[in-house]
């Protein structure tokens, strides 16, 4: 087919149903012949056909006596507009028939400024050299005859008079001689000439009046229109028609307005001025404001035509027809899917559809098809492109999204898609799904070959492979994720993914947004299996900070686990170079690097383990202070804070730190907190020969100069001489830290006396201790003692326990004791210290060293344990090792007979303490107690020690339930025998009266034995109680014993109530009264 596009010209028919355009350019044309309307405006949109009617309106009035002059201001509004009308009105008046051309072109060069008058007036002066050559030369040409007939004369011999021959000659050759002499005495400028003495040689005066028009303005264009008019016959009509007056500045569309007018106004009949224009832009140039322009245009337009709109069925009737000039004839079903792809997608800056847009999209399509193969429906396809991509500017990729009623809304967050651009392009989608019969993919592929001008199999890899690969490489994730969703995203990421290094696609990911995250779960799970089959398989990789950082964001995301096997062997490869680092003895070779820590930290994050406290050997001290001293807040993940040194570790610690900086602050956070007081290693490095601080520091002390530095002065701890050697005098003389840093020379003299146990000039720095910053740096100052013992005699004087207290507290509540004696501090410390710090924090500051405590009670015994010591731990619930052992102390008094025996008579407070401890918790011996203990202790005992006090009873409580019965069969035994003596009956009834009980057993003399009791009632009433309480039979008893008895009970009736009362003894205490009655009866006969 032939190749035609269509042209940007004024159409020759009207191609629309109705022909509206034709016939408001009859309407016009009608106006124009018989009203009297100087200027008619003709109102449309840009393309909406206006140059048309323009058309037809010539057409219509070609037979008449208009002639048409057309200004188009889009070309001429870059120059002179007015100069430009002018020239142009005259070319337009000028082919007229009966015009005065000659007086037009005057008119028009008066006007433009092309003629040029001025007046000059010229006065000149002739000077003396030029009056003086011509009447030289007068005189040269009149002797010249003279010369002549002398030289005749000479020639014929004739004779003639020698001085007026050579008068003749001076005459002949004066203008030379007169020239010579203005050659050298005369003015003349550097080029000379002979005529010089004719011209230059004379002054002009010169005066001009000149009148030239540089510039065209109004009074100009009204005086070329008055001489226009003037110049026309009387029955040329003309029509002025100013076209595109919307498509220039506003500066030239208010200077055109006002020409318009004085135009109008000046040509009267002659001229009328047609005004194609749109309202929406002229009126923002006339006026910021739209309503005030469009009323300006209201104003000086009062006749408006307008463009009339072209209905569906019109501009579709149109479009056909222009389908069919270009693209296909007859017009194919593609043309009215387009139309209406063209409806739906009209762009934004086109209100309405016009033929111009619709010629400009035909030619587009025509031209964009000439580069592709042809298919089915693809000016479908090309049309649908065009209108979206380069008339409304979207991004291709936006063409390419599936869209589905359930993925809209993720779409429209992913791409910043409107509601109503994702409903118009289902409605699209559905439309090339009839088309392609569901073939989603044939027209996404040609979209592909008209977007990249090339065959799908490039296009695609355009279209997705490079932005990715491109994406990845930049790591921009805004450009990989706006291509998700795009056809073909599933396919292009996985071929990507096994050509592109893992480590890259983690860096990608790392930052996407929340609720992206289950899309790309799919893809990290690709690239998790290609790291476990590549990533640190067999060696430790190098250190990635970004790669590591990133897998710490994924994990936190819930995309990376932890335990993945990359991260797994990377773990396990880090975790030997960590030991290698730790057993190392020297740090300062360059393969050691804190790198590595940096890396440990990050997979502490990933793995939540603290890889330093999985060590195979204890922390190292220098490794301690060349990698984590000072970088708690950088490796959070290794909670270097909680860390602890051991004792000979820590001391390596401070001599690396010290070794390496000797003005380091031995009070630093990183390492006062893995000090603690009497650490044995650190005070075996102090007591070495060599010291581990600067010993000038020492000698400047020692030597009475100042020293400046807070640092070295607190480093004066770490020397042993310190220690043992009274240097209190020297403190004053460092005036320079007296001055700025009282309190802290007040901790360190105060330290020191602490250390040395003197307390003779504590008062002198009393009143340093009043500042807040004092007692942090007492605390610190006390860390370094080497004992703690040394602590204790400083609380028995009341002004230091003042400031020891507080600091002691903080010391046992953290636990900054390495290393205690526990015997002394359980036999004569804990007294001092339960008074200044309590007895839960006393005895809970004990725990640590239990074990050793329990094996020196088991070793001592209870004897040399402070009271107090014993008395605080009735009254705590933890050491249960040690009440244990307390308990043991006291049964081993109990399971050997001797032993026993001697604890009855004499025991040590202390195991008194510990006994009354045990009855009063129902605490009994667990053992087997040899019951003739207590037997023998009734009955072989002296006397006088069996009459004083004893702890036998408190012994027999401390017994089991049956071995208390045995017991107390055998006591029965030892009170019935006869052969004791009756105290030691009297002393085992006081101890144990309330347990023993008499029985009617009919042993021989067991009855007299208890008989004899009833006479030592009134001395002992423990003894009047038990017999009391015991239930007698009296009846069997011989009438010896019954009658001591009864006697005794009758002599002492108050002190046996119960026996009183039975038959027995009522009957025998009535017979006796009655005995007694009748003997007073005798008396009184």
């Amino acid at each position: 087919m032939e190749l035609k596009l269509q042209k940007e010209s004024p159409s020759d028919n009207d191609l629309f149903e109705g022909q509206q355009h034709h016939n408001v350019a009859l309407k016009m044309s009608e106006v124009i012949i018989n009203e009297d309307i100087k200027i008619i405006g003709l109102e449309g949109c840009l393309g909406s056909g206006k140059s048309t009617i323009i058309h037809f309106i010539k057409k219509n009035l070609k037979e008449s006596n208009f002639r048409f002059i057309e200004f188009d201001a889009e070309i001429y509004h870059f120059g002179t507009t007015k100069k430009a009308l002018i020239d142009l009105i005259y070319r337009g008046l000028k082919e007229t028939p009966g015009v005065d051309k000659k007086e037009l072109q005057d008119h028009r060069d008066s006007a433009l400024g092309n003629t040029l008058r001025y007046t000059r007036h010229q006065k000149s002066k002739i000077s003396f050299w030029t009056i003086a050559f011509l009447l030289s030369s007068i005189l040269s040409i009149q002797s010249l005859r003279y010369f002549l007939n002398d030289i005749n004369k000479l020639f014929t011999g004739s004779t003639m008079s020698f001085w007026l021959f050579l008068i003749e000659v001076v005459c002949l050759l004066s203008p030379f001689m007169v020239l010579g002499a203005f050659k050298l005495c005369g003015k003349r400028s550097e080029d000379f000439t002979v005529s010089d003495i004719l011209k230059k040689n004379s002054e002009d005066t010169i005066t001009e009046k000149m009148l030239i028009s540089r510039e065209v303005g109004t009074l100009e264009l009204y005086t070329a229109l008055n001489g226009f008019i003037q110049c026309l016959p009387t029955d040329v009509r003309f029509i002025l028609i100013i076209d595109n007056l919307d498509r220039i500045n506003s500066g030239k569309v208010k200077e055109l307005w006002s020409d318009m007018e004085l135009i109008s106004a000046t040509a009267g009949e002659k001229l009328k001025i047609v005004l194609p224009y749109s309202a929406e832009h002229v009126s923002k140039s006339l006026s910021e404001d739209s309503g005030e322009g469009r009323e300006f245009i209201s104003k000086r337009i009062p006749v408006n035509f307008l463009v009339p709109p072209i209905l569906s069925a019109g501009w579709r009737h149109g479009f056909a027809t222009l389908w069919s000039e270009t693209l296909a004839d007859p017009v194919p079903e593609a043309c009215y899917e387009v139309a209406e792809l063209l409806e739906r997608f009209l762009p934004q800056n086109h209100k309405q559809i016009t033929p111009r847009f619709m010629k400009k999209m035909i030619n587009d399509i025509k031209i964009t098809s000439l580069t592709l193969p042809a298919q089915a429906n693809h000016h479908v396809l090309i049309a649908f492109y065009l209108l979206l991509v380069r008339y409304a500017g979207h991004p291709f990729t936006n063409l390419m999204l599936d869209y589905q009623e359930g993925t809209l809304n993720e779409l429209k967050g992913l791409h910043g898609l409107s509601d109503t651009f994702c409903a118009k392009m289902l409605k699209t989608q559905a439309q090339f799904a009839r088309l392609y019969h569901y073939d989603h993919s044939q027209w996404r592929e040609y979209l592909l070959c008209i977007h990249y001008q090339t065959h799908a199999a490039l296009a695609k890899s355009e279209l997705l492979d490079e932005p990715l690969r491109a994406a990845l490489n930049n790591t921009d994730l805004a450009a990989f994720m706006a291509l998700y969703g795009i056809f073909g995203f599933e396919n292009a990421w996985r071929r990507q993914l096994h050509g592109t290094d893992p480590v890259q696609w983690c860096l990608l990911l790392a930052d996407v947004e929340p609720e992206m995250q289950a899309k790309i779960a799919p893809i990290m799970q690709e690239v998790i299996i290609l790291l476990d089959q590549t990533y640190a398989r067999h060696v430790r990789e190098q250190y990635h900070p970004k790669f590591v950082q990133a897998l710490c964001i994924l994990q936190e995301k819930g995309l990376v686990k932890g335990h993945e096997d990359f991260i797994a062997r990377q773990s396990s490869q880090l975790m030997d170079e960590l030991n290698r680092y730790n057993e190392a003895t020297n740090l300062d070779d360059e393969s050691f690097n804190l790198e590595l820590f940096e890396e440990v930290d990050r997979y502490a994050v990933l793995t939540g383990k603290n890889y330093l406290k999985y060590l195979s050997k204890p922390l190292s001290g220098p490794l301690y202070y060349c990698f984590l001293f000072g970088y708690e807040e950088d490796f959070s993940a290794l909670e270097i804070i909680d860390l602890s040194l051991n004792f000979s570790q820590t001391a390596l610690a401070i001599q690396a730190y010290l070794s390496d900086d000797s003005e380091g602050d031995i009070f630093a956070p990183g390492i006062i907190r893995h000090v603690k007081i009497n650490n044995k290693p650190l005070n075996s490095l102090i007591a070495s020969p060599e010291p581990i601080q600067s010993a000038k520091n020492m000698e400047m002390f020692i030597s009475g100069n100042e020293i400046k530095s807070r640092a070295a002065f607190r480093q004066l701890v770490l020397n042993n001489t310190w220690h043992t050697t009274s240097y209190i005098s020297l403190y004053a003389h460092q005036v320079y830290l007296l001055e700025h840093y009282p309190s802290e020379v007040a901790a360190h003299a105060l330290t020191h006396m602490i250390a040395i146990g003197s307390f003779t000039s504590y008062d002198s720095y009393m009143p340093f201790t009043k500042s807040s910053d004092f007692m942090p740096v007492f605390g610190n100052y006390l860390l370094y003692l080497q004992s703690f013992e040394r602590l204790i005699p400083a609380l028995e004087v009341p002004e230091l326990a003042v400031l020891v207290i507080p600091a002691l507290t903080s010391l046992m509540e953290n636990s900054r004791v390495y290393a205690l004696s526990h015997w002394q501090y359980v036999t004569q410390s804990f007294p001092l210290i339960v008074n200044a710090v309590g007895s839960p924090l006393a005895l809970s500051f004990l725990a640590p060293w239990e074990s050793h405590v329990v094996a020196s009670i088991v070793k001592n015994g209870l004897t040399d344990l402070a009271p107090a010591f014993l008395q605080a731990m009735w009254a705590w619930e933890g050491l249960q090792n040690t009440k244990d052992a307390l308990y043991q102390g006291l049964f081993k008094l109990i399971g050997e007979k001797d032993i026993l025996l001697d604890a009855m008579e004499t025991l040590h407070p202390n195991y008194q303490a510990v006994l009354q401890h045990l009855l009063t918790y129902q605490i009994s011996y667990p053992g087997t107690v040899d019951i003739l203990a207590f037997h023998d202790w009734y009955v072989d005992t002296d006397l006088a020690t069996l009459l004083k006090p004893s702890h036998v009873r408190a012994l027999f409580n401390l017994l089991t339930v049956e071995q208390q019965d045995e017991t107390i069969k055998a006591l029965i035994d030892v009170l019935l025998t006869r052969d004791v003596d009756v105290k030691r009956h009297i002393v085992l009834l006081q101890d144990f009266g309330d347990r023993l009980i008499y029985e009617e057993n009919g042993v021989r003399g067991s009855r007299r034995t208890v008989a004899r009791l009833f006479s030592y009632a009134p001395q002992y009433p423990a003894v009047a109680n038990w017999l009391d309480s015991q239930t007698f039979h009296f009846s069997k008893w011989s009438p010896e014993d019954s009658l001591s008895a009864v006697t005794g009970i009758v002599e002492h009736r108050e002190h046996f109530p119960k026996l009183l009362t039975t038959r027995y003894v009522s009957k025998r205490l009535n017979e006796i009264d009655e005995a007694i009655s009748e003997h007073t009866d005798e008396h009184a006969e």
